[in-house]
């Protein structure tokens, strides 16, 4: 058949695939299938094989931009140039990357790793399916902002983007990745979580210590023959510990005798 934009336009689509081949430019064929019309080149490679390459559909293509497209790949075959279509490589997404290599490698040398591995996903499971090069600092900026107006502190967000960043900056150092795109992505400022200093007054010390007291003679009452130990309980000797020294609670509640030296009165 000699195309025309007529004649193609009145080829009905059929349930049998059949090509229809264009009696004008040599190779330039018509795939009609149930649903569409595709133009394609039909040509022997250099290395003598048949094969076929798609233009294009006939929505997209008219008969001369078919032909002259035709005309062009004859000429680089001329030439030995390969014309066939390479795949077009997979990229890598956040989602592969983060679950086939950094939580199984990288998450077992971490104390917090199903934590870490737990926070990143719930937070970030909807960027799992975009390629990491898609991906940019202005995405993540607007996800900082949007957690911060729905209520979250400005801390809790800047750890949740540290904990990403940690994984893809550590993509790009054993070389798994090129770059890092929320690089930087900078931190907010963390004013809802500054801690606020405060001291017992005098008055309010005498009173913590008097309702100290009271509940040492409430509970010696109770337990009479406990009388003999100098403290009813752990209470009263850790809050006079806390109170004289500043130690913190882990420190406190972690303490051994042989961290204790009475003669020098030194923790």
């Amino acid at each position: 058949m000699r195309f025309t934009q007529m004649k193609v336009a009145k080829i009905e689509a059929s349930d049998k695939p059949r090509w229809i081949s264009d009696d004008e430019i040599r190779g330039l064929k018509l795939y009609v299938g149930k649903e569409s019309k595709i133009w394609y080149y039909n040509y022997r490679g250099s290395d003598g094989k048949k094969a076929f390459r798609k233009l294009g559909s006939v929505d997209a293509l008219t008969v001369a931009q078919a032909r002259e497209m035709v005309k062009k790949l004859a000429g680089q075959v001329v030439q030995g140039e390969n014309i066939r279509k390479e795949k077009p490589i997979e990229k890598l997404t956040l989602g592969d990357f983060l679950t086939n290599t950094y939580f199984p490698l990288r998450c077992n040398e971490l104390k917090s790793a199903k934590e870490t591995a737990r926070k990143i996903t719930s937070n970030f499971k909807k960027f799992f399916n975009r390629p990491i090069d898609e991906l940019d600092g202005d995405t993540f900026d607007k996800w900082i902002k949007q957690r911060i107006e729905s209520g979250a502190k400005a801390a809790t967000a800047n750890k949740i983007v540290a904990a990403l960043k940690a994984a893809l900056n550590w993509g790009v150092k054993t070389k798994r990745l090129a770059t890092n795109p929320i690089e930087h992505v900078a931190k907010r400022k963390e004013l809802d979580s500054e801690q606020k200093v405060r001291f017992l007054t005098v008055d309010e010390r005498e009173r913590l210590e008097n309702a100290l007291i009271t509940r040492e003679n409430r509970i010696r009452e109770q337990n009479a023959e406990k009388n003999a130990v100098e403290f009813a309980d752990y209470l009263y000797p850790a809050v006079l510990l806390s109170l004289n020294t500043g130690i913190r609670r882990n420190a406190l509640f972690n303490l051994k005798w042989s961290d204790i030296d009475l003669p020098r009165r030194h923790i």
